[in-house]
């Protein structure tokens, strides 16, 4: 019901007589990240979470850029490959359909039909384990990410791209592919290939970055 009576922090912070903010779970992580963890030392970065979905934030002079009135980033909607017809909707060949968790899962089933493939972890332990399908796999999702982080760091002269989310749990196995990968579209000259990274605190970091968000409010309200 509280959804639908109005503002959800309103009323959460009525109830619990204290500052409520409502966030973004991608902008919070970013928030946990720049002030706690793999951005902490960075001017200008990017954080992705790789989940279900693709979400994130930009971070410039180290303010996060969100969108008006609480509008969040959409990351997982850059179209990356518009030719693909089979993931037009509800945009064309966009990287979340790509370089998700979800999509990982898919395209290894894809390769491997018939063999059990019940989440993005047993796609990661498969390809260490050197499973040819899993390992193109997981090489196709990262080229996806390094084309994106080529994009953004082109528009952006970014230092460092941040991963966080359930895949980001590969650790170099994902920020060494997506480095490598991310030469091919990164223009060197003038600018720089960004830091690929993971984020220190995990899924966590969406936590983090709440209780950063709380402290503000309340310092603000004292």
């Amino acid at each position: 019901p509280s959804l639908m009576e109005g503002s959800l922090s309103e009323i959460l912070g009525k109830r619990f007589g204290v500052p409520a903010q409502v966030r973004n779970d991608a902008v919070g992580a970013t928030y946990g990240e720049m002030r706690h963890g793999a951005g902490r030392n960075y001017q200008r970065f990017a954080l992705f979470t790789l989940g279900t979905g693709i979400g994130g934030a930009v971070v410039i002079d180290r303010k996060i850029i969100d969108g008006p009135n609480g509008l969040s980033p959409q990351f997982g909607c850059m179209s990356m490959d518009p030719s693909r017809t089979d993931i037009a909707k509800p945009v064309p060949g966009m990287l979340e359909h790509l370089a998700s968790a979800s999509a990982l899962v898919a395209r290894c089933r894809e390769l491997k039909p018939g063999v059990d493939t019940p989440d993005a972890r047993a796609v990661v332990e498969r390809a260490k384990q050197g499973e040819p399908e899993a390992l193109q796999a997981f090489d196709e999702m990262t080229r996806w990410l390094g084309q994106a982080v080529g994009i953004m760091s082109n528009m952006l002269n970014l230092e460092a791209v941040i991963f966080g989310g359930g895949v980001a749990h590969a650790g170099d196995f994902l920020t060494e592919r997506v480095s490598r990968h991310s030469y091919d579209f990164v223009l060197l000259k003038p600018g720089r290939p960004p830091k690929i990274l993971t984020a220190e605190h995990g899924n966590n970091a969406g936590i983090i970055g709440a209780s950063v968000l709380a402290m503000n409010a309340y310092e603000a309200a004292r």
